[in-house]
C-alpha cells in the first residue's frame, strides 16, 4: 500500500505518514487544533495533499527577506551615521583614511539630501544625544515589552502545548524583574554628584596623577575644586565624583554612586537576552521534535520533483509560520553579542581601577604626543596612569561595589536642591581667590 503524504501549502514541506491522523481530523477538531496552535494550524487540514501554487512561495519568501535585508540595511546605515556624528571631532576620525573616507561620505550626503533635512536630522540627533532626555528610555522599555510580548503570544502557547508540566514563566519574569530593578537603580542613584558642602571630602579619597589630573585644579563651570578622577558633564551640568561616562540609555552619569547598578544592569539584561535565545530556540527545536520536520521532504517548485529537507529549507519553513520568533533569536543573539563586548570592556576597566573618561583621556593624549613625535614617553605615561590607582583585582572590585563616599557630618554628596549652593559656594572661592592676590600684591610692594 502506498505511503499518503500531505503538503503543507505554504512551504511545500511533505510530511510522513505518522502525521496523517492530525489532516484527517473532522472540522471541528481541526477548529480546536488551529485555535491551540496558532499559526501551524495550516497543516492541520482535511484533504491529504496541497499543492503550492507555482513561484507563490517563492516570492513570498523572497519579499521577506528582502524586507529584512532593507531593515539590516537602513539599521546599518544609521549607525554608521550616529558614529561619525558622535565622533566627528575626534582625531582618529580627521586624518588618514578614515578622515578622507569621513570627508566623502559627508559630501555625498549634502550632495543628496537637501540641506533643511540634514539640519532637521542634526537637531533630533543633537537633542537625543546632547540633552537629558527620557527618549532612549521609552524605546529600551519598548524594546523590552515587544520581546516579551513575542513570548507571550507566539512562544508560550507552544511551549504549553508541548511541555504542559513545565513552568515556561517563573524565569522569563524572575530576569526581567530583575534587570528592570537595576536599570531603574542605574537611571535614579546618584552617581556622586560633587556640592560646596562635600567638596573637600572628595578631594581627600584620591590624589592626583600629575598627568590628567592636577592638585589644586579647579572646574571651569563649578568653580569649585576639582577632586582627582572627577569630571564636569556638560549634560547635568554638574562635576561627579570618580565619573566614567553619560549614558543615553539611562539618562543619568555613570560614576561611583551608581557604577555598581550599572554592571549589575547589563550583566543581568545579558542574562534575560540569553533566557530568551535559550527558550525560543528550544520551542522551535520542539516543534521540529514533535512535527518530525526533519524526515520531511520538500517540493521543488521548478522540476516539481521531491527532495529531502535541508537546513536552509526548514529555517525558511520555520520563518515563514514563526517570523516573530525566528526574527527574535536573530536580534538577540546579536544583541548578546553586543553587550558582551561593551560590559567585558567595562569589567576590564573596574579589573584595573580605570574609568571610561580615563581612558579616552589617554587615548587623545597619545594621539597629540605621538604626532609630536613623543610616543616613547606617552607609553611609559600611560603604563604609569594604568597602574597609579589600580590596588588590585578583590580591591578594585570592592571599591566599586561599596564605593567612597563622604561621611563627615554635613558633608552629604546628595544635597536636597541644586543650583544655589553651588553658585555660593564658587563665588565664595572666588573671593578667597581675589583676597589671596591682593595680599600678595602688597607683600610684592
Amino acid at each position: 500500500m502506498a505511503q499518503r503524504k500531505t503538503v503543507c501549502i505554504i512551504t511545500g514541506l511533505q510530511y510522513p505518514t505518522a502525521l496523517q491522523h492530525y489532516v484527517n481530523r473532522p472540522r471541528s477538531a481541526a477548529s480546536e487544533c488551529k485555535r491551540q496552535m496558532v499559526n501551524w494550524c495550516d497543516i492541520f487540514r482535511e484533504c491529504d495533499i496541497f499543492y503550492v501554487k507555482e513561484g507563490e512561495e517563492q516570492n513570498t519568501f523572497l519579499a521577506a527577506l528582502n524586507w529584512l535585508a532593507c531593515c539590516a540595511y537602513a539599521s546599518i546605515v544609521f549607525i554608521l551615521c550616529i558614529v561619525l556624528y558622535l565622533y566627528s571631532d575626534a582625531p582618529f576620525f580627521n586624518t588618514g583614511l578614515l578622515g578622507k573616507i569621513k570627508n566623502g561620505l559627508c559630501q555625498i550626503v549634502q550632495f543628496i539630501f537637501p540641506v533643511f533635512l540634514v539640519k532637521f536630522f542634526k537637531r533630533i540627533v543633537n537633542y537625543i544625544f546632547y540633552t537629558r532626555n527620557h527618549v532612549l528610555q521609552l524605546i529600551f522599555g519598548t524594546l523590552v515589552l515587544a520581546g516579551h510580548a513575542v513570548f507571550v503570544f507566539d512562544i508560550l502557547p507552544l511551549l504549553n502545548i508541548f511541555e504542559p508540566n513545565t513552568n515556561h514563566i517563573l524565569l522569563p519574569i524572575l530576569f526581567c524583574f530583575i534587570n528592570l530593578t537595576f536599570y531603574h537603580l542605574s537611571c535614579t542613584a546618584d552617581a556622586g554628584r560633587i556640592t560646596p558642602n562635600n567638596v573637600e571630602a572628595f578631594v581627600s579619597l584620591y590624589k592626583a596623577d600629575g598627568m590628567l589630573y592636577k592638585s589644586g585644579a579647579l572646574c571651569r563651570t563649578c568653580k569649585l575644586p576639582k577632586p582627582a578622577r572627577s569630571k564636569h558633564c556638560s549634560l547635568c551640568n554638574r562635576c561627579v565624583h570618580r565619573f566614567d561616562h553619560h549614558c543615553i540609555w539611562t539618562n543619568n552619569c555613570v560614576g561611583a554612586g551608581n557604577l555598581r547598578y550599572f554592571l549589575l544592569f547589563l550583566i543581568t539584561l545579558i542574562i534575560m537576552c540569553v533566557n530568551g535565545v535559550l527558550m525560543t530556540t528550544h520551542c522551535l527545536m520542539l516543534v521540529v521534535k514533535n512535527f518530525r520536520l526533519m524526515e520531511t521532504s520538500y517540493v521543488d517548485t521548478v522540476t516539481g520533483r521531491l527532495h529531502p529537507v535541508t537546513l536552509p529549507i526548514l529555517i525558511q519553513h520555520l520563518f515563514m509560520q514563526q517570523p516573530r520568533c525566528v526574527f527574535l533569536v536573530g536580534s538577540l543573539v546579536l544583541l548578546v553579542l553586543m553587550l558582551l563586548a561593551f560590559t567585558g570592556y567595562h569589567v576590564y576597566l573596574v579589573s584595573i581601577n580605570q574609568t571610561t573618561n580615563e581612558r579616552y583621556k589617554l587615548g587623545n593624549l597619545y594621539v597629540d604626543n605621538n604626532n609630536a613625535g613623543d610616543a616613547g614617553r606617552l607609553l611609559q605615561a600611560w603604563q604609569e596612569h594604568s597602574s597609579f590607582y589600580n590596588r588590585g583585582l578583590l580591591l578594585n572590585l570592592f571599591e566599586v561595589f561599596f564605593p567612597q563616599f563622604p561621611s563627615k557630618k554635613g558633608s552629604s554628596p546628595v544635597p536636597a536642591k541644586e543650583g544655589s549652593q553651588s553658585i555660593q559656594g564658587g563665588r565664595m572661592l572666588n573671593l578667597k581667590a581675589e583676597a589671596v592676590r591682593q595680599k600678595n600684591k602688597r607683600k610684592d610692594r
